[in-house]
């Protein structure tokens, strides 16, 4: 089995594979969906915790929260590259943006969305002042990034262009990762470390 697995991710390409980062090792590990066969893609990483993919399915993107980098992993080769560093405990999954210049990463250790900038690995500050912040996810316009606050169990919006925070809900019991649902209007948010689902309207802020 996986050694204190944090995120998942899984490829569209057959066979399916879900890839898992394993912090206890270190290691991002290819999973068979259909045979449920383990093989280390990378290991070395330090805390692996949110992982990625690039629209090609050639590369995962995995946040370290022991040294604060930013790293891609080539599925055909294993291969690690550090794409960015100097990050404050990222603990959720980068979201690329969808032309794959820019990912937006939450910084659980200095309360930050920040961007990175892909070619250079340029990291800027979208919005500060949240509470332990996890993970976060964009809208398909890219104006909005949703943003789960661990700290004070809340999911916020944040406008992109301006830095610009709203509370969507409060009273999530620990919230970490968010995704939305085919139509935007609703928002899946896994609590606490037992991984159990919250449905939040958008628009109400109800649960």
């Amino acid at each position: 089995g996986c050694d204190s697995p944090v995120s998942t991710c899984e490829t569209q390409r057959r066979p399916l594979t879900a890839l898992v980062t394993e912090r206890g090792k270190g290691w991002l590990t290819a999973v068979g969906v259909s045979t449920g066969t383990f093989s280390p893609l990378a290991t070395g990483l330090s805390q692996p915790a949110g992982v990625s993919l690039n629209r090609a399915e050639s590369l995962a993107y995995v946040t370290e929260e022991g040294s604060g980098e930013w790293s891609s992993v080539s599925l055909s080769t294993g291969a690690v590259t550090r794409v960015a560093q100097g990050l404050s405990a990222p603990r959720g999954s980068a979201q690329l943006n969808a032309a794959e210049t820019l990912a937006y990463v939450a910084e659980a250790g200095s309360g930050e969305l920040s961007s990175v900038q892909l070619a250079n690995g340029t990291v800027a500050t979208v919005a500060s002042g949240l509470s332990t912040p996890i993970d976060v996810t964009l809208d398909s316009q890219e104006r909005t990034a949703y943003v789960t606050e661990s700290g004070r169990g809340a999911l916020v919006a944040i406008t992109l262009a301006t830095g610009a925070k709203r509370d969507i809900a409060t009273g999530l019991n620990g919230p970490r990762f968010v995704h939305l649902d085919a139509k935007e209007q609703k928002a899946i948010v896994t609590e606490g470390s037992g991984g159990a689902g919250a449905l939040v309207d958008l628009y109400t802020g109800q649960i």
